[in-house]
């Protein structure tokens, strides 16, 4: 049967539900949610109207989906209607993007495909993890408590993965993907700092909710040249996405194996209570059979003979001296 799986993160986490990267995902997996290179503290915000002016008539369709559920923070009602086994999530937006805040304690991801819209361009009042560090990871770790609060509220079962993943500037044909950006006066970044950052992140997750680890930092993937999004700082060679695709299949495996035990445990733990209700039930009957069939004159001679061993336990216990036949 196949699982039904919702991405919260970047091309990192999306990617591996796409036929360009693993051909045959349909035949394991039902993509029921999709929010792309959003913060989480956009996502915990309330949403903020959606109004097509010119500028954002000009996006393609794509970017405009984006900006919309930006907005609307769709995603959260789309999960709990569609209730994905798993949801994967990445760190990327908070460590590249940054948040611009819209109205008070109101934020919407700071998307460079974003940048030519009015509201972006009017807009001053941004925060990034590598300007402010202080002020944007007490904010992002409020607004993560928040999300993983709505997660367990809305969707109990729904198996959280963190996707570990990090930046690189080393391209598979040895060439560092800075300088390539640099000629064409593009930003670049810091990778080891942002790194650094993404650190910080995934170990706060980590360590403060229940969360399994798609670690891809155990070994080095180099970035592809002919990636089909372009050359970019976390598009790697497709053996990137066939690993994770593994590991993540190996997960399911093993939950899939926790479960059957557990159902297994439950099964015998009924069979040993079943047979423990016979055995009582066989014993009760015996004994309703006995009284029911027991004559009045056996009767009371039972219970005298009751009372007269009572009586001569309690001379013992006085320490009197009990007559020969006890």
């Amino acid at each position: 049967m196949k699982k039904k799986v919702a991405v919260f993160g970047s091309c990192i986490s999306r990617d591996n539900f796409n036929t360009n990267f693993n051909p045959n995902y349909k035949m394991f997996f039902d993509l029921v949610g999709d929010q792309h290179q959003t913060s989480f503290i956009s996502i915990t915000s309330n949403p903020i109207p959606f109004q097509e002016d010119d500028s954002i008539k000009k996006m393609d369709d794509f970017n405009r989906s984006m900006l919309r559920s930006e907005c609307t923070k769709e995603f959260l009602n789309t999960i709990v209607e569609n209730k994905p086994d798993y949801l994967l999530i990445d760190c990327y937006s908070d460590v590249y993007n940054g948040v611009m805040e819209i109205s008070d304690k109101v934020f919407i991801t700071d998307s460079p495909k974003f940048q030519n819209l009015h509201l972006f361009k009017q807009n001053k009042n941004r925060l990034r993890i590598d300007i402010s560090p202080n002020d944007y990871y007490l904010l992002w770790a409020s607004r993560v408590k928040q999300f993983f609060k709505f997660m367990k509220d809305n969707l109990p079962d729904c198996k959280i993965i963190l996707i570990k993943a990090r930046f690189s500037d080393k391209l598979q044909d040895g060439k560092s993907l800075n300088e390539v950006r640099k000629h064409y006066k593009f930003r670049t970044i810091d990778v080891e700092l942002l790194n650094s950052y993404w650190d910080v992140f995934d170990y706060y997750i980590r360590d403060n909710f229940n969360v399994k680890i798609i670690d891809m930092t155990e070994k080095e993937y180099l970035l592809s040249t002919n990636h089909p999004w372009g050359r970019y700082y976390c598009h790697y060679t497709v053996d990137f996405n066939h690993d994770i695709f593994n590991k993540l299949q190996k997960i399911i495996m093993e939950d899939t194996e926790k479960e059957l035990n557990d159902l297994k445990n439950t099964h015998t733990k009924l069979q040993v209570s079943h047979q423990k209700s016979l055995v009582l039930t066989k014993t009760l009957k015996k004994k309703i059979n006995f009284f029911e069939n027991e004559s009045f004159q056996h009767a009371v001679k039972r219970h005298l003979l009751k009372y007269e061993y009572i009586r001569k336990l309690n001379d013992f216990m006085k320490g009197r001296k009990l007559s020969k036949d006890i």
